[in-house]
């Protein structure tokens, strides 16, 4: 009788066991490993809650990285970064979202980016942009309107398409006398994807400066990988209105856009080759 009790209760907590199992586990089979966890099923790719830290040049596929690989972790708490609650859901999914679906940038989590702590949100220079696309898709007038107070805490919803969605989310993420954006992920791979994201999202629904910003990182870890050398942080003074459209007013082309931001010359690139920096995928 206690022998068939003992193998019930193996039986019973034979998954409980498996989550709580402690292994080491690196690079691209963490990766893999966290996305599969994460993934909703039946969709496509990741949801991930916003992640915070007291440190913040740690990224957190690095803090996985340093508890996983360097220690030992679960599966229980590979799991603590996904977010499955609804609110999560309409941010990672379109599946998910309502006909009439309004951002809300408090909960604001994309799928296949590393959000950043949004502390550039204060005290910046609002700006509104409407844009007018004529026939021929190279013609964009664009308009700003300069917010009168600025201790707002709301910023302005616009709707922004095409090109224009990746003209501001270059110029945004680009760090101040640079000359190239630094986003969460530097693949091209998840570069391609986040353009048609990004113009799809705001084009269809009007989205805040806050959704681009939230591609862009400046932590001084992405420094150092977008840039070769390590940069200071200046919170609110990297992002400049004046160099909004910068690239636009350039007229560059979608071929011109693409090279410049896949130039394997670019010093970010070689950096990375000469690292062999091979584990910059995803989450």
């Amino acid at each position: 009788m206690s022998m068939m009790l003992m193998t019930v209760l193996l039986v019973l907590l034979a998954p409980l066991t498996a989550q709580c199992k402690y292994d080491r586990v690196c690079g691209r089979n963490l990766t893999n490993l966290s996305v599969e966890l994460c993934t909703y099923p039946g969709m496509s790719h990741p949801c991930y809650r916003p992640f915070h830290i007291q440190d913040v040049t740690m990224s957190r596929r690095d803090f996985m990285g340093d508890i996983c690989c360097r220690r030992h972790c679960s599966k229980k708490f590979l799991k603590s970064f996904c977010c499955f609650e609804q609110s999560c859901l309409e941010s990672c999914y379109e599946e998910f979202r309502p006909r009439n679906f309004k951002f809300n940038d408090d909960s604001l989590e994309y799928d296949d980016n590393d959000p950043m702590i949004d502390k550039l949100a204060l005290s910046l220079l609002l700006i509104l942009v409407a844009v007018v696309s004529g026939a021929n898709d190279s013609e964009i007038t664009v308009t700003t309107t300069t917010q009168a107070t600025q201790n707002t805490t709301e910023e302005r919803k616009v709707r922004v398409c095409d090109k224009t969605a990746q003209f501001a989310l270059f110029n945004l993420c680009q760090y101040p006398g640079e000359d190239s954006p630094c986003f969460t992920y530097d693949s091209p791979i998840f570069i391609k994807s986040l353009l048609h994201k990004v113009a799809r999202a705001c084009c269809s629904e009007k989205c805040t400066w806050k959704v681009f910003r939230s591609h862009c990182c400046f932590y001084n870890s992405c420094l150092n990988e977008c840039y070769g050398y390590n940069l200071p942080n200046p919170l609110g003074d990297m992002i400049r209105p004046d160099r909004l459209f910068y690239y636009q007013r350039k007229n560059m082309t979608n071929i011109e856009i693409e090279n410049f931001l896949f130039d394997p010359n670019r010093r970010e690139v070689r950096k990375r080759n000469r690292r062999d920096f091979k584990q910059s995928l995803d989450f």
